[in-house]
């Protein structure tokens, strides 16, 4: 795993893609999310296009609490998880910056299980699960090992890290070859130090006619 850093960040874009007609917005994305976060009705977004400008508009002012909660509710606490796992593979590395053994400390005085750097993903998830359950705030481990991470990989540039675009989005299967409850499109994010932007794809899901962003897929 030669740039674990970027594992932390990149845990939440994932691929496969298949064509479909875009998707109409009843307003312009931007103006949808917001007015949907302000009155914030009930948690999930009114389309994949919505769900995605908060959790741009979160990334991009860097509150990770925020992009938690656009995040599948099954799946926040997972990807909590998923974390941990990535900073404690960080932590193993040879030369690894003492800050991140520093984080490991102070959100686990007692350490990390073995098994939750396991690539049995079933094992893995199991193993941090009780972790992440001993967390007085997940958002808070989540906030500031993604910060972290940014800043390891692109030191005084991490505050460019930018998500710009979304693309086209297209149906991907369920476990169950549903096609209708799930959508991928390439997302376009800008890197600090160069013109070639990053191609990652995000999945959203459909819950109870609510959308959501799914970094860790369908199932």
């Amino acid at each position: 795993m030669p740039r674990p850093a970027r594992l932390v960040v990149t845990a939440l874009l994932l691929a496969g893609l298949a064509p479909i007609a875009p998707m109409a917005p009843a307003q312009p994305a931007a103006a949808a999310a917001e007015a949907e976060t302000a009155q914030a009705p009930r948690p999930g977004f009114t389309s994949p296009q919505t769900a995605f400008e908060a959790g741009k508009l979160a990334f991009n002012e860097r509150r990770w609490d925020g992009f938690l909660q656009c995040v599948q509710p099954a799946q926040q606490a997972v990807l909590v998880g998923e974390m941990v796992s990535a900073v404690e593979i960080m932590r193993q590395q040879p030369g690894a910056d003492p800050q991140v053994a520093q984080l490991v400390k102070r959100f686990f005085p007692g350490g990390v299980p073995a098994d939750a750097t396991s690539l049995d993903t079933p094992t893995r998830r199991a193993a941090t699960a009780a972790h992440v359950a001993q967390l007085e705030s997940p958002e808070a481990f989540f906030a500031a090992a993604t910060n972290l991470a940014l800043d390891l990989e692109h030191g005084e540039g991490a505050s460019a890290v930018r998500v710009e675009t979304l693309g086209t989005l297209r149906p991907v299967k369920s476990d169950d070859g549903a096609s209708n409850r799930a959508v991928q499109a390439e997302v376009i994010l800008s890197l600090p130090k160069t013109d070639t932007p990053r191609r990652d794809v995000w999945t959203f899901i459909v819950i109870d006619k609510r959308w959501y962003l799914a970094p860790l897929g369908v199932q």
